[in-house]
């Protein structure tokens, strides 16, 4: 492997798809995509990343995780048509029902760029100078080890239903703490030094969601930069791991997230994190206090109610 701190560039930014580079060159960002069932999705997003345009080279590592439609077909014909930039796995048995992370497992340790960029497979990069722009910004900010941008919302992939650009940013570098209370970071707008990212402890593998610990422990010691422009789409679909969870399971998600950034995070979150539960779990008894007006003046269950908020401020708020 080449010495990453030795970075080939070209004259002037072309598309990722007309580069032509010596066989020997390494990337200088890897791009991790997962994808499960994105058939409808798949060539928009492999087209996102591949209209991009820099002065470095890049892999695309694409992770298949044993899709039952036309998924694997549509990145067999991508990789063939473009073998020196798209790498991908295809699994046979489907790996997250096991348990199992792909970037983690698969993704980050075949990874050769000094940066490590995101897209699943049912998102898309919508800006041709995305990731040169997030580039520029790390390679000038020391302390700057994560970079991320706005994306557009998009509601079952219909266009006709296009939600608010999110996030809503006030400011440009967040620290390690203001990323806790609220997940303001989308995964596919992410572009991130590989070491503050490729690290995943055991506690991580215990949460439901995929990438938000992740950004807390990248900004431990440095800071998250966030840009404000959309050039990225999220979309929200009934096939989504994380965007077709009820409101009540990402709920509990939320609040296990909490206690195990408090037990386990960074030493800089954790009482960020304990702010974070208590308010939580403050929040669900407000929502449920016109509810609970009447049981309060009940004969039978009022005592019962009583005994119970009794255990919660104990357990909970102390």
């Amino acid at each position: 492997m080449e010495n990453q701190n030795i970075i080939r560039r070209l004259p002037a930014p072309i598309a990722v798809s007309e580069q032509e580079w010596p066989e020997s060159t390494t990337p200088v960002v890897s791009v991790c995509c997962m994808t499960y069932n994105h058939e409808n999705f798949i060539r928009k997003c492999l087209d996102g990343v591949l209209n991009q345009e820099t002065l470095f080279p890049i892999e695309i590592l694409v992770h298949d995780d044993a899709s039952t439609d036309q998924t694997a077909s549509i990145i067999q014909k991508y990789e063939k048509r473009y073998p020196n930039s798209i790498k991908a796995i295809y699994q046979e048995e489907n790996q997250w029902s096991k348990g199992v992370r792909p970037n983690p497992a698969f993704n980050f340790p075949r990874a050769q760029g000094k940066y490590i960029a995101f897209c699943e497979g049912d998102d898309y990069w919508s800006d041709k100078g995305k990731l040169q722009q997030q580039f520029d910004i790390i390679e000038k900010y020391p302390d700057v080890k994560l970079c991320f941008h706005k994306v557009l919302v998009v509601h079952d992939g219909d266009h006709a239903r296009l939600g608010t650009p999110t996030p809503i940013l006030t400011k440009t570098f967040y620290s390690c703490r203001e990323l806790v209370s609220t997940n303001i970071i989308p995964t596919c707008s992410v572009l991130a030094i590989r070491e503050a990212v490729i690290e995943t402890p055991d506690w991580y593998y215990k949460l439901p969601m995929n990438d938000w610990p992740r950004w807390i422990s990248a900004c431990k010691d440095g800071y998250a930069y966030g840009i404000n422009k959309v050039m990225g789409v999220y979309r929200i679909h009934s096939g989504g791991i994380w965007s077709a969870q009820n409101v009540g399971v990402k709920v509990i998600s939320d609040y296990d997230f909490y206690c195990e950034i408090e037990k386990n995070g960074p030493i800089c979150s954790r009482a960020l994190a304990a702010d974070a539960r208590r308010a939580l779990v403050r929040k669900l008894i407000n929502q449920e206090e016109e509810r609970l007006f009447r049981i309060r003046n009940h004969v039978i269950f009022g005592p019962l109610l009583k005994l119970w908020e009794k255990f919660i401020n104990k357990n909970i708020f102390s």
